[in-house]
């Protein structure tokens, strides 16, 4: 066939090149590429699998498969996807989709990225590693600091596309090694984020995203936002927020699921905001979520769930040392599950919520925020030093349920805060006669919890106009601040709830304040 490049067989290589059947569960095609022995001038990319590059046909039409049925590895992985530009209308241009049912499988080696690669429109795609130990993949920025705005690897537009096996380090600040737009059916599987100085992995518009036996290592992210003199108000905090240390998802006025399970976190930042940036600590735009940041606006029927997973010294500036969360915009009928996962270690330097951090704006209703089976080993925070949870907007008058969370078979062991809540913080920043939904606790234990204030009245639980019940067996013992503090609220009891060799100035089991009322059943 006149015009077509010459295909290598290399005998250390054996790759099948199959045929492709068009549709769902189709045999996916291998494009090798290697770094050390691979060759982009002779290989068969992505896009040679067309018959044009600027059109996508009904369908596709193979050059080679009559040649070989071996092919050459490209050295790149740009060349391997057909060098695709970083088209942000990527999901609305279709002269720029790759094939479907690819399979990049790429051997032991560093593959740096010049320039930004996009992956638009990909259906059914795997980039997966070939090597035999881990690590032994890497993927990585060509330079460092890298102050492009635009993004190093992207992904638009694409559906079930697989990521296995791979290293990603060495990239940022202004982009994220990895950003995902529009996109669904997204998994990172045995993969490893670190030394980045910018959000490792960034998802935007996606839905089902999923983190499995993930690891984010010692990023730092190292943007930092311009001071924005128009934004004065509580209400605005959660569109000014930008990225996190590890992995920063947004979505907006559509639902999303993510599932993070079996993954780490360790020594993951956001501490960085403008010096000169004046505004109130809760208005600043960078330093939330050291390792995860995740906003919901008005995407109902979301699905957060974060399982069998470690949080370990990950720290924040302002909010959420491990983990930052909003709702916002309405958001209803969502639900955040938090099960079986560690947090040690983590910290927040100016507000609250030393390991978790989940806020409330502008009245979310009717979500359930679950955390069973969690321990919470020596995390700190300004306030809530293990977990905080904050309302800054409420609906009393309305029918519709309120948002409930419910903390179940917890250890909250050695956390300190300066303020509210040595271990949980509750904070209902609302009208006074608005309160906040109701926040429950069983089976959980509250020890050793420490107040660093100067006088040392911060109890374990601090609830602020958030109504608050304890079932099963609850036990607080050895805190230094107290059991628990309530302020214009509302505490019912069940079951068994002991206090032991707690001390604090104002109430070691119990601190009221500002019509409260506090109930048993039993």
């Amino acid at each position: 066939m006149a015009g077509v490049r010459s295909i290598l067989l290399f005998s250390s290589l054996p790759l099948l090149l199959g045929q492709l059947l068009c549709g769902r569960g189709a045999r996916a095609v291998v494009i090798p590429v290697d770094a050390a022995a691979g060759n982009d001038s002779l290989c068969v990319a992505a896009q040679d699998l067309n018959d044009s590059t600027t059109e996508y046909p009904a369908g596709l039409q193979w050059k080679y498969l009559q040649q070989t049925t071996y092919i050459s590895p490209c050295q790149s992985l740009q060349a391997a996807l057909g060098n695709q530009p970083c088209s942000r209308g990527c999901y609305l241009d279709n002269t720029k989709r790759l094939p479907p049912n690819l399979d990049l499988q790429l051997s032991p080696g560093v593959y740096r990225l010049t320039a930004c690669l996009g992956i638009l429109q990909a259906s059914n795609l795997t980039i997966r590693s070939r090597g035999d130990a881990p690590g032994d993949v890497i993927i990585e920025c060509a330079t460092v600091p890298n102050n492009d705005y635009y993004d190093n690897l992207y992904v638009c537009g694409s559906e079930r596309v697989r990521f296995q096996g791979l290293v990603f380090r060495k990239c940022g600040p202004f982009s994220p090694n990895v950003f995902l737009n529009h996109s669904s059916g997204l998994v990172f599987d045995n993969c490893t984020f670190r030394d980045n100085i910018g959000s490792s992995l960034q998802g935007q518009f996606c839905n089902d995203v999923t983190l499995t036996n993930t690891h984010f290592i010692n990023n730092d992210n190292q943007q930092v936002a311009e001071p924005d003199v128009n934004e004065t108000s509580i209400e605005e905090l959660y569109d000014s927020i930008t990225t996190g240390g590890g992995f920063t998802f947004f979505t907006r006025g559509q639902p999303a699921t993510i599932r993070i399970e079996k993954c780490s976190f360790v020594e993951n930042s956001a501490n960085r905001n403008d010096p000169n940036n004046t505004r109130p600590v809760l208005l600043k735009a960078n330093g939330h979520g050291g390792a995860v940041l995740i906003r919901l606006a008005n995407a109902d029927g979301s699905e957060i769930t974060i399982a069998d997973s470690e949080f370990v010294n990950n720290k924040a500036q302002v909010d959420g040392g491990a983990i930052y969360m909003t709702l916002s915009e309405s958001v209803s009928g969502s639900s955040i599950f938090i099960e079986r996962s560690n947090f040690t270690g983590n910290t927040v330097e100016e507000a609250s919520g030393g390991a978790v951090s989940i806020n409330s704006f502008q009245i979310s209703f009717n979500n359930t925020i679950i955390v069973r089976n969690c321990s919470f080993l020596g995390n700190s925070g300004n306030a809530g030093g293990a977990f905080s949870i904050a309302l800054y907007d409420s609906d009393i008058n309305s029918s519709r349920s309120p948002d409930g969370v419910n903390f179940t078979e917890c250890d909250f062991v050695n956390n300190m805060a300066k303020n509210e809540g040595t271990a949980v913080g509750l904070f209902s920043l609302v009208h006074v006669d608005q309160v906040g939904f109701p926040v429950g606790f069983e089976n959980c234990l509250f020890m050793n919890n420490t107040s660093e204030g100067v006088t040392q009245d911060t109890s374990a639980i601090a609830a602020f106009r958030f109504p608050i019940t304890f079932q099963g067996t609850n036990r607080f013992l050895g805190n230094l601040g107290g059991g628990v503090t309530l302020l214009n609220t509302q505490m019912r009891a069940s079951g068994v709830l002991e206090f032991d060799s707690n001390t604090a100035v104002f109430g070691g089991g119990i601190a009221m304040d500002d019509r409260c009322l506090v109930t048993s059943s039993g």
